[in-house]
């Protein structure tokens, strides 16, 4: 065997000695990274020769030629790595193993994810880099939620050591997909709230290559944990390793679900039990993404899906309550297995999945008539003008013989209508069972059904025309009396908290008002209207708090957000002084902005608030960069963030100064030239809206160049 042939099977170890050791990052990959500020790295590395890729050597030489930075060089590396169409290439047959076009070609050969993550090992290494290769079980290909042996599901996949912490990064899952897999056996029942009978037949896909993914570029441990179980659990980098069992439970998410600002009360398990045929799915929602659904039913010789009717709705979705909470009730048919998978509102593409075992479902039940819009406040009811919505959850259980009340205030002038819907009673019975009055823009629904589950339906009519416009629609579940709420005397329990909330809200007491609410519910108490009240001065509060450090700030930006929030709130009315203080001080700082005065100089003050910071945002660090660049530091010495918060703690405010004042007209050519690179790529008003004292320095040293 000659030289060549012996190189052929050259071992690429999956740690080297001295390398730092495994633990949880300090920050967020957003700390250090931003797609957008690498635009034009991922468009350069378009564009290397194919002669450059002969050895490893070169190639990143040329693909890290000026870069400054860690994270850059790792970028340029990963973009590299997405470009190459090697499924569309024609290598030479006697194309050297070890070698980037070597890779390139055995990867066309057979899609592993072991040659992806040992090929950007490689290249970190050689751009100076510490790269680890890590093993494990994953959750891909035929893998289904709930499935208790995935032992065969093996995936390979990276961590670099990036300023300071490890990062994750999966370069087979993001550069490639298995497009059209499915296991077959399965039977979509429902679909975004509508009924459908179709077949899953079972396929196994094909895998392609596909435009680089970033989800999988420094994904956060909690994230790539959930879809990837690493054979050793230090390198897992989360402060409580998951455990086998706990890996197996978890219900499969998409790492996009947390990037669309959803996750959920404590920890999840992905496989439920419905009691009687229900249960119950809550994700907590942070931004502004809405969630829908599909159904599935697990069919088999024995088990076949009833025939439906055309009222059949099996999931109650309801809108995102006050406590950010969107909840998925189900009320099962048939015993045996479900799938519910939560997909993104718009574009519908998946990002979680869970296993529903049914075992006894509930004899009789009908679900609710579905109606055109999810249950609950929403925002049909926002854009109607609706406010200080009494019920703010979809569902709303009743007992029997009791009657159940919901109000809120409308425009002047608005008609509202109510009607109660039920699969079990015609609508000429359930008329009587609802009624409405409105006295000054205050309307109040009022609801005494039989037992039974039905569909209270709120519309708004015009004034002129017979158009009716649905606006708010809750789920009713009457259930038999509860004997102890008529002996005629209020638990002492819920007398105290009763009493503790209408207190807290006259006062306005903040912390009570939160202790006591969360004892209300838990309380289960009837008497709703307190609850309301209490709500509502907790948001006086909170909005108030937000408007008044909004204005402490000083800055647009936060400005913007608290009136927004203030004007978009059930209690705009009520805020209309602090709205107004609040924009006040805000056309005072657009008005500065239009007619900018000569910024003042950069003082201690602002050292010192420099000096307090903890982490570096991008920004940030390319205008400390610059400056410690002029100031005679090496470049690659300030490569570190940690380095450049020492520097600045190492001078005093007075020293700093001094020397931004004396050294940098001393600075040499090539220093100049590269903070002023560094300067161009920084964001100026981005950096102005987030860290004024950087922005500050950021004028000085521009203007010195």
């Amino acid at each position: 065997m000659d030289t060549r042939d012996k190189q052929k099977y050259v071992e690429v170890p999956a740690f080297v000695e001295g390398y730092h050791e495994p633990e949880p990052p300090k920050t967020r990959s957003w700390d250090i990274f931003s797609v957008d500020d690498y635009k034009d790295l991922d468009e350069r590395v378009k564009h290397i020769p194919k002669d450059k890729q002969c050895d490893f050597p070169t190639l990143v030489r040329h693909l890290t030629d000026g870069l400054t930075t860690d994270v850059q060089k790792v970028r340029a590396i990963f973009s590299w790595m997405g470009e190459q169409n090697h499924q569309d290439v024609k290598y030479h047959k006697k194309t050297y193993r070890y070698s980037p076009n070597g890779y390139l070609k055995h990867m066309k050969e057979t899609m592993s994810s072991k040659l992806y993550s040992t090929l950007f090992a490689i290249l970190c290494r050689e751009a100076g880099l510490q790269c680890v290769n890590l093993t494990g079980i994953c959750k891909a290909g035929n893998y289904e939620v709930g499935d208790a042996d995935i032992s065969q599901n093996i995936s390979h996949w990276n961590a670099v050591y990036i300023e300071g912490s490890w990062r994750f990064v999966h370069c087979f899952w993001a550069f490639t997909a298995l497009f059209g897999s499915n296991t077959g056996g399965w039977l979509k029942v429902e679909h975004k709230g509508k009924q459908v009978r179709e077949n899953i037949q079972q396929s196994k896909g094909e895998a392609w290559t596909m435009a680089p993914d970033d989800d999988y570029f420094f994904i956060e441990p909690e994230q790539l944990n959930m879809l990837c179980r690493s054979e050793n659990e230090q390198w897992q980098l989360l402060q409580k390793s998951f455990t086998i069992k706990t890996f197996l439970e978890c219900p499969y998410i998409e790492p996009e679900f947390s990037q669309c600002g959803f996750t959920f009360k404590g920890r999840q398990s992905g496989v439920l039990e419905t009691r009687l045929g229900q249960c119950k799915v809550t994700i907590l929602s942070k931004l502004n993404h809405g969630l829908t659904y599909e159904l599935f039913y697990k069919t088999d010789q024995e088990r076949q899906f009833p025939e439906a009717t055309s009222a059949d709705r099996y999931v109650i979705l309801e809108n995102k309550n006050d406590e950010d909470e969107i909840n998925f009730t189900l009320n099962l048919p048939k015993t045996g297995q479900y799938r519910l998978r939560l997909m993104k509102d718009v574009i519908s593409s998946r990002l979680c999945d869970f296993k529903i075992v049914c075992n006894e479902t509930l004899a009789n039940y009908r679900p609710p008539p579905r109606p055109d819009i999810n249950w609950g406040p929403g925002p049909a009811a926002k854009t109607a003008g609706i406010t200080s919505i009494s019920h703010r959850n979809g569902i709303i259980p009743v007992k029997r013989d009791e009657n159940m009340t919901v109000h809120f205030n409308v425009k002047k002038g608005q008609k509202i209508e109510a009607s109660l819907t039920s699969e079990t009673f015609p609508l000429v019975e359930t008329k009587q069972y609802v009624s409405t009055t409105i006295i000054n823009q205050h309307v109040q629904i009022t609801v005494r059904p039989e037992i039974g589950t039905y569909a209270l339906h709120i519309h708004t009519a015009g004034r002129k025309t017979s158009e009716r416009k649905n606006i708010l629609n809750y789920v009713i579940e009457s259930g038999p009396t509860n004997k102890r709420l008529n002996c005629g005397r209020e638990p002492t329990d819920e007398r105290i908290v009763r009493e503790h909330l209408l207190e807290a809200s006259r006062e306005g007491n903040q912390e009570d008002l939160i202790k006591y609410m969360k004892r209300f519910k838990q309380l289960q108490m009837g008497d709703i209207s307190v609850y309301t009240k209490a709500r509502q001065s907790l948001e006086i509060l909170e909005i108030k708090q937000h408007l008044r450090q909004a204005v402490l700030r000083n800055r647009t930006d936060e400005l913007y957000k608290a009136i927004g929030r203030a004007k978009s709130s059930d209690v705009a009315e009520t805020l209309t002084t602090n709205i107004h203080e609040a924009e006040v001080v805000l056309m005072k700082l657009l008005q500065h902005q239009a007619n900018p005065r000569k910024a003042s100089p950069v003082n201690n003050r602002n050292i010192a608030e420099l000096k307090a910071i903890r982490h570096l945002t991008v920004p940030l660090r390319n205008v400390l960069t610059a400056v410690f660049l002029l100031l005679g530091e090496h470049r690659w010495t300030l490569q570190d963030p940690q380095y450049l918060l020492a520097q600045l703690k190492r001078h005093s405010a007075d020293e700093l100064l001094h020397r931004l004042k004396v050294s940098i007209d001393q600075a040499p050519p090539d220093a100049v030239v590269e903070a002023k690179r560094l300067l161009d790529t920084t964001p100026e008003e981005r950096l102005a809206r987030t860290c004024p004292p950087a922005h500050k320095i950021y004028k000085e040293v521009s203007s010195d160049k």
